[in-house]
């Protein structure tokens, strides 16, 4: 599936260095899902029953979901994240693979899912890309359905290649992203300053939701 520059070169900086595997480590994966986390807190107002995980790596964060879910697909522009998902996971039809593009999520239907949600990924894409999919989020929920997403709020230096930004994050900012996402036809239902490294609020955690009706 052909990906634009972008995508693939965030795809070749992550596949030829130790990210995923770094990534998956127990400590890191820990801090989405032990004690307080702000990720944990927002993910349980998820209804998590029809589910995507769009950017899912490696699959480091399906065992901590998928028994709360009838359905789950897992998205990813790398093959080999997919191929290592689907030998982790099995061919149950619970699950769903799909290589996508990098920029949307055209093989799923429209209105069919009440959850979708990406963690430590939607950080390092192109503004472009990440309004994308909030579009692409709008249409395949179902009304009242929601989304959490894991974004960057590093709005310094709006010219840089993200490499050059702190911890690789992309250019974007809560309002930039409470602006496409409403262009998208979501609402904001709550959001949080997320600290990463030493970097205050340079990352954002946003619950966005379809109207319903």
């Amino acid at each position: 599936m052909e990906k634009s520059q972008a995508t693939q070169g965030i795809l070749d900086v992550h596949k030829n260095t130790r990210y995923y595997d770094d990534a998956a480590q127990a400590s890191a994966v820990a801090l989405f899902w032990e004690g307080n986390s702000a990720f944990l807190r927002m993910f349980r107002k998820l209804k998590c029953d029809f589910i995507v995980e769009l950017a899912v790596g490696k699959g480091r964060h399906v065992p901590m979901y998928m028994d709360r879910a009838s359905k789950v697909v897992l998205v990813d522009a790398l093959a080999e994240n997919v191929a290592a998902c689907r030998e982790m996971m099995g061919d149950s039809p619970k699950f769903q693979y799909y290589v996508n593009n990098g920029t949307d999520l055209s093989e799923l239907p429209d209105a069919s899912f009440d959850s979708l949600f990406s963690y430590d990924a939607v950080v390092h894409f192109e503004m472009l890309d990440v309004w994308s999919y909030l579009k692409e989020t709008a249409r395949i929920l179902a009304p009242g359905g929601r989304a959490l997403y894991h974004h960057s709020n590093y709005s310094a230096h709006p010219t840089h290649v993200w490499t050059q930004n702190p911890h690789n994050r992309n250019f974007m900012s809560d309002s930039i992203f409470e602006h496409l996402a409403d262009r998208a036809g979501l609402v904001v239902l709550e959001r949080e300053a997320i600290h990463w490294g030493q970097i205050e609020n340079l990352d954002s955690l946003t619950l966005l939701e379809k109207p319903a009706g």
